[in-house]
Parts: structure tokens; sequence; C-alpha cells
């Protein structure tokens, strides 16, 4: 299987776009859309196309990690919310999971309500990952579809100050704005990530080799961000 349009929207609006290197809620240096790695080191500055790059990299090392991992049929919203969720957390850590272990088992249930469990960092509960394993959980159970719950995409860039906010027009939202004048913006935002995500060559073949990935998934630590 392969992350839809809007499990990629759902990801990059939950990451946001930093095109300067900082550190995570755990300390992690971080860069792009939640990219970690070794090449990542503060003082780091990338463009929009290096991004996407790394954004590209990450989405289909997720996208086999799940693909190995999961040994039951999965529809195209529980896989989104998989790759969103190792996409967070690492690899590694689905590996290890009771989520996985569950569902694999044939309780997806009980593989749902783990997500719940992952929202610290530290050992703090952080209420982006509350809210980030909440929409993932509604994706999962097909109670949402991804590109609905796609969060705003800000860009942080000390370079480009023009550069301020995916898709191009910024949302401003004054004290007057109205329920349905969020619900129409939240929707126009859903379908600019989702159109930005389809020109993100997600049609790349995948020459990663398999076994040696799955050996080194011990080894990863968890990335969340």
């Amino acid at each position: 299987m392969r992350l839809s349009s809007g499990g990629a929207a759902h990801i990059m609006g939950s990451e946001g776009l930093r095109t300067d290197a900082y550190l995570d809620s755990v300390g992690v240096p971080t860069i792009g859309w939640g990219h970690t790695g070794p090449e990542v080191h503060m003082g780091q500055k990338i463009s929009r196309a290096e991004a996407e790059a790394y954004f590209q990299k990450d989405v289909t090392k997720f996208e086999t990690a799940v693909n190995k991992l999961v040994t039951v049929p999965l529809t195209q919203n529980q896989y989104d919310a998989l790759v969103s969720f190792a996409y967070n957390t690492g690899a590694g850590a689905l590996a290890k999971s009771t989520l996985l272990k569950k569902l694999n088992s044939g309780d997806t249930a009980g593989a749902a309500a783990e997500f719940d469990k992952w929202i610290k960092g530290k050992g703090k509960v952080i209420p982006g990952l509350v809210a980030r394993r909440q929409r993932e959980k509604e994706i999962f159970l097909g109670q949402r579809n991804p590109e609905d719950l796609a969060p705003g995409n800000t860009i942080i860039s000390a370079n480009d100050p023009t550069e301020s906010v995916v898709p191009s027009q910024s949302m401003q939202i004054s004290q007057t704005t109205t329920t349905d004048d969020l619900l129409a913006e939240n929707q126009r935002i859903a379908t600019e990530l989702a159109n930005l995500a389809k020109g993100l060559g997600q049609d790349t073949a995948n020459d990663m080799d398999n076994e040696r990935y799955l050996q080194g998934l011990r080894k990863e630590g968890t990335g969340i961000s």
C-alpha cells in the first residue's frame, strides 16, 4: 500500500514546515516536515525543494515499515493513520508497540485505543501529541478522512519572510470570524495541502533494501516532534 494524498496532507499539516533546524519537544534536531537524522544539525537551513525531498524519503521509509510490520489487511484510512503514527514516533516504536500486536491479532478496537497512550515526551504529556493521536485514531477508525483533519501548515523560515504559510494564502482570523468561516477555511487548506501532496512524487519507486531496513528498526530513535 501507499500513503494517500490526504494522508500526506495530514502529516504535513501536523508536522508544520520549518526551513531552519530546531530542537523538537524531546531535544532532537529537526528540519523540514519533522525530518530527523544524522544529517540534521542546528544552524542548518534548507530550501522548500530540499524539504520536499526529505519528506518523500521519510514517507517511503515509513510506508515500507508499515507494509512489512502489519500482517493483516488494512483499509486506506487505517494505513494512513499508521504511517502518520510511525512518521511521528519512529518505525522502531511501532514495531515494539502493543498497538501493532493488537492489530496483527485482529483486535482492531484494541489497537485504536492504543493511540491514546502515545502522548508523552520525556515523561510529560504534550498537548500537540494528544491532538495528533486523536486525529490518527479517528482516521484509523474511519470516523474522519485524513484530509478533513489536516491542520494549517505553517512555515517558519529565517531566509524568506514571504514564505510564511502553506497554502500560499495565509489564514487571517479576526475576532468576528464565524464557525462557518473557519470550517470553509479549514476545507480550503485541506484541499490545497492534498493537492500539494499529490505533487511530491508519490509514484517514486522504493529501492530500499527491506531486509537491511528491518534489521535497523531496533536502532532507530523515536523522532517525536
